[in-house]
């Protein structure tokens, strides 16, 4: 819990971007969309035994066109590891992602809220590959009759972009997705049309505003003392301010009535 009247908002985002190539990054399958599922698909992207992975080169020079938008650390070499989680459309149950070794790592990126213009540090952008689709029949995620599994898009080039916690309203996050994007879009690596193109998962966590120093700096070990609560899979601009707005009204209001944020 806060003990303080006055209390600030901190936000941190991990921006995935679909990365605009013909092919997915591990194997030759194409990324256009298709009307049949199941049909852009090998023994790479499926998972199956035996198969190995071989970097798509227009994805590396994707990422590093990014790199050097954001004005990040490039590094010589960068390795991949496997993120070992069970999701249904992730068939081989890893995903193939970057951990102590991403493509870029110390960037920023300018943008203009309400007339201010406003730089946040973005701590690494790495590569990975994007899981399958679930398509729920006869209803919702919690009512459908059965689901099924897509794998057209397993294998897709994904760049997670992880900022610092340097944002202080959903609506600077608003105006830093659209900048990101325009910028994206820019480099030709990026297509907004595209279904899933974008999505957002946005860390939230309220502190005493007297611990907000100059520029809006937080303190590590006052974030970290902060529980945080994470809003997942956001996918447009809009819906991350609307989230996050809903998300700090109700942290605020659990903070009143004197009931501590859970993690």
């Amino acid at each position: 819990a806060v003990a303080s009247e006055e209390l600030a908002t901190v936000i941190g985002l991990e921006v995935h971007v679909q990365l605009e190539t013909d092919t997915k990054i591990f194997c030759g399958c194409s990324t256009e969309p298709s009307e049949e599922p199941n049909t852009n698909t090998c023994p790479v992207c499926l998972g199956l035994p035996g198969a190995l992975p071989v970097v798509n080169e227009a994805a590396v020079e994707a990422a590093v066109k990014v790199g050097k938008a954001i004005d990040a650390d490039i590094p010589e070499e960068t390795t991949f590891h496997r993120k070992n989680y069970y999701y249904p459309d992730l068939p081989k149950n890893f995903q193939i992602t970057q951990y102590d070794a991403p493509i870029c790592a110390d960037g920023e990126l300018a943008f203009s809220v309400e007339g201010e213009r406003r730089t946040v540090a973005i701590s690494r952008a790495h590569l990975e590959e994007d899981p399958g689709s679930l398509q729920h029949k006869g209803g919702s995620i919690d009512t459908a009759d059965y689901t099924l599994v897509n794998y057209n898009r397993a294998g897709t080039p994904l760049m997670e972009i992880v900022t610092e916690p340097d944002f202080r309203s959903p609506g600077e996050v608003r105006a830093f997705l659209a900048k990101l994007e325009e910028v994206l879009e820019y480099l030709g690596v990026f297509d907004s049309t595209r279904d899933g193109s974008l999505r957002v998962d946005a860390n939230l966590s309220l502190v005493d505003a007297a611990e907000v120093g100059e520029g809006g700096a937080v303190d590590r070990e006052v974030l970290e003392a902060a529980n945080r609560t994470e809003v997942k899979n956001i996918s447009s601009h809009r819906g991350a301010e609307k989230a996050l707005a809903y998300e700090e009204t109700r942290q605020k209001n659990a903070v009143k009535r004197g009931r501590a944020v859970e993690q």
